[in-house]
């Protein structure tokens, strides 16, 4: 029997918690229908016999760290099954049949991106709390699914593109189920679309991957929607175990403004503005470094602008999103 999904799922200095991951994935569904992709992001990792006795698991350890978004094109590049799951490393399931539903999301609409519950789960509850046998369902009833993008919100001061979670569901109904971004670490698409788009390849490091992701999606002619029957309990943390510069977040906003939406230089030089006014020393750096990666920067572009089926403008709109110009 052909496996129908396989989970990627990078971690860095997250101790035993991708092996509970991983039990709560094969207690809640059958092992035979997925593998598991776990990428440790480091050259160590003290529980390697402990990942390694799962039969679905396919391990790699990287030489070097790569960052988060590296890891999960790696591990989208790796994938032979139809659909592919990414998730973090510190994650709790539920028996609600989430294999088959995720499976017949992806092959009913290819070019999907799709969002389960985000279920929400903190680290400071009991380690009885965080069994992995346990039904998320049975830890918590807090979830959101995907998020609402914003542009720039003059009131809060901030840079362009952020996100605020979509709490509950009842906006799915009001969407049609779709969504302007997917956020919590638990989308799911179509392995060939992802593999054609490149995923989150170009991104460093850590930061706006997803936002990079569903937009690019629904530049490039696909969509983003809430996957509600599906729920994956994520342990927020107060802060990460690995240190992110914040002039990769940076970065990655400048990489997305370049590759997905230089044609439209309202925008892009707005975005730029919007940069250099609220994150001026992380702008600068950021800029160097994209400036090394320059002729990488160009491939996607080119790549992206030949693909491209929708205006961002026209995104914008069709989400009601905010577009305030900074001069």
């Amino acid at each position: 029997m052909k496996k129908k999904l396989t989970v990627v799922m990078p971690f860095l200095n997250e101790k035993y918690e991708p092996v509970n991951t991983i039990i709560s994935m094969n207690n809640t569904a059958n092992p035979n229908d997925f593998d598991i992709i776990a990428i440790c992001d480091a050259p160590e990792y003290e529980f390697e016999d402990d990942i390694k006795q799962f039969s679905n698991v396919i391990f790699v350890k990287n030489a070097y760290t790569i960052g988060v978004d590296a890891c999960r094109s790696m591990g989208i590049n790796m994938t032979k099954t139809p659909a592919v799951l990414i998730i973090d490393g510190h994650m709790r399931f539920s028996h609600d049949d989430w294999v088959n539903k995720i499976f017949d999301a992806v092959t009913s609409s290819p070019k999907t991106l799709w969002c389960t519950r985000s279920v929400v789960l903190w680290h400071e509850m009991t380690p009885e709390q965080m069994n992995p046998m346990l039904d998320v369902l049975d830890m918590a009833t807090h979830y959101s699914v995907g998020a609402n993008l914003r542009y720039f919100t003059p009131e809060k001061d901030t840079g362009p593109f952020g996100l605020s979670w979509s709490i509950n569901s009842s906006f799915l109904k009001e969407s049609g189920g779709y969504l302007s971004a997917v956020l919590g670490a638990n989308y799911a698409g179509n392995t060939t679309w992802l593999k054609m788009i490149n995923s989150f390849e170009g991104l460093m490091n850590w930061g706006f991957s997803e936002q990079y992701i569903s937009i690019k999606n629904w530049l490039l002619g696909g969509d983003c929607r809430g996957l509600d029957t599906v729920s994956i309990g994520h342990i927020f943390r107060s802060k990460a175990p690995f240190i992110a510069p914040y002039r990769s977040h940076i970065y990655n906003i400048l990489f997305t403004a370049h590759t997905l939406f230089p044609d439209e230089l309202d925008i892009f030089e707005n975005t730029i503005r919007l940069l250099k006014k609220h994150e001026s020393n992380n702008y600068e750096s950021a800029s160097e470094l994209l400036k090394t990666r320059w002729d990488i920067v160009c491939m996607y572009r080119e790549k992206f602008q030949s693909m491209k089926k929708l205006s961002i403008k026209d995104f914008f709109e069709r989400f009601s999103i905010k577009y305030t110009e900074v001069l």
